[in-house]
């Protein structure tokens, strides 16, 4: 069985609701994809941490505050994973049932600007997906 760390890297920056796609990229191991492209294949059993990070200001906070299912069957035993409430948030949850077929989900994020703790421009989501191996 397999951990994935699946890390969002944040343009914080210059993010907006309009630019998600173009300010945001999925890295695990040396994998880069459009992040609502992106997609980890697991498998019943294994672990996921989801975590951000800032491509552009080391002091930037990125929370990952929510993983939610959009489609497909409950890989997580409940449709709703919530953050650890740390600082950075992260959220961590083990795949129940495997997925038959390609499936979406949402991930919910924050980001903080380091220099003085201020919210950016509220929540961000993207719709990345798991497969099975």
């Amino acid at each position: 069985m397999e951990n994935h760390n699946i890390i969002l890297f944040v343009d914080t920056a210059n993010i907006t609701k309009e630019n998600i796609e173009e300010c945001c990229s999925f890295v695990q191991g040396n994998m880069n994809s459009t992040p609502n492209e992106y997609t980890t294949s697991v498998d019943a059993g294994e672990a996921l941490t989801w975590l951000g990070l800032s491509v552009s200001n080391p002091n930037d906070v990125v929370n990952i505050t929510r993983i939610t299912k959009k489609e497909g069957s409950d890989l997580f035993g409940r449709p709703v994973l919530k953050g650890d409430g740390g600082y950075p948030e992260t959220v961590i949850g083990t795949i129940i049932n495997a997925p038959k077929d390609e499936e979406t989900y949402t991930i919910t994020f924050t980001v903080y600007n380091g220099n003085n703790g201020g919210k950016r421009n509220g929540k961000f989501r993207l719709d990345p997906k798991l497969r099975p191996h």
